[in-house]
């Protein structure tokens, strides 16, 4: 009988526990080792679990059983490190720092050579393989211009799991949405149910992605701006400040729609409209065109 226990306790050794209502943060699986760090309180059908000051909420077991758990509120802090030392990268340290995650280095070539000051690293773009190996850390590219961001992202040539994705604590993005690696969502965003935003895109402070949208990578949705539902917005679209997509229209790539303006139609690739409805102002070849 013993036998049989010590068994049927290997098979599901490596199998993680189910807690609770799956998390907006995310579910990330975590070993509790030694399990002396671990402290249980009885609470009703809950057991609360403290782990390293994080809370968690776990189906009642005894200790003895618990091999892997879920985080529910909180993941293992991370250390990040950005591209760029500007405005924006000012705006992504306070993401960072909300999700009680570490930024570690500023890389920016405006400095000569690397140093170090109240903790993090500052140094050129240079140095990013070495401070990604050093401080086991994740990338965030943070620079605000699309073209700019993405000739860096080429330039690094890092596999997709080495960029964070960096989400304020003050955002609401839907269970169901998909968000790509190296994005970052600002304070008050809202992304709806079954939006797609790509990889290395912003979406910024108080903007709305709505239901099914499509948005893609390197896209910009500025602060206070409005993207309807099934709305598709192609690599590189910058929608400006309080701008408008309305539901349906589709953007194409390297686009940008000017601050306040009001899309009602559908806009091609490498198009700048301004205006309420929106009218095309140019279709030369603008500073975005790569």
């Amino acid at each position: 009988m013993e036998e049989d226990r010590k068994d049927n306790a290997d098979d599901g050794e490596n199998q993680p526990i189910v807690v609770g209502p799956k998390s907006q943060q995310g579910d990330i699986a975590f070993t509790l080792n030694p399990p002396k760090l671990l402290v249980s309180v009885n609470l009703n059908r809950y057991n609360i679990l403290q782990y390293n000051g994080f809370t968690l909420f776990q189906e009642k077991l005894e200790e003895d059983q618990i091999k892997h758990i879920r985080f529910i509120e909180g993941e293992e802090r991370m250390n990040i490190l950005l591209i760029g030392d500007s405005g924006h990268a000012k705006v992504i340290a306070d993401i960072v720092n909300s999700s009680g995650n570490k930024v570690v280095a500023k890389l920016d070539d405006k400095y000569a050579e690397l140093f170090k000051e109240d903790g993090c690293w500052f140094g050129p773009v240079s140095e990013v393989s070495n401070l990604i190996e050093k401080e086991q850390a994740k990338v965030i590219v943070a620079i605000g211009a699309n073209s700019v961001r993405r000739k860096i992202v080429e330039r690094l040539a890092l596999n997709a799991d080495q960029y964070a994705t960096a989400i304020h604590k003050d955002a609401i993005v839907s269970p169901s949405a998909v968000i790509g690696h190296g994005t970052v969502v600002m304070p008050g965003a809202v992304i709806n149910a079954a939006a797609i935003v790509g990889d290395h895109a912003i979406i910024n402070s108080r903007s709305v992605v709505e239901h099914d949208c499509v948005v893609g990578d390197y896209v910009h949705v500025s602060p206070g701006a409005t993207v309807a539902g099934v709305a598709k917005l192609g690599e590189g679209v910058l929608i400006e400040a309080g701008a408008s997509v309305t539901a349906t229209k589709e953007i194409g790539r390297w686009s940008v729609v000017r601050a306040g303006s009001a899309v009602m139609g559908n806009i091609g690739e490498y198009t700048t409209v301004m205006g309420v409805p929106a009218r095309e102002v140019t279709s030369e070849a603008n500073e975005l065109k790569l």
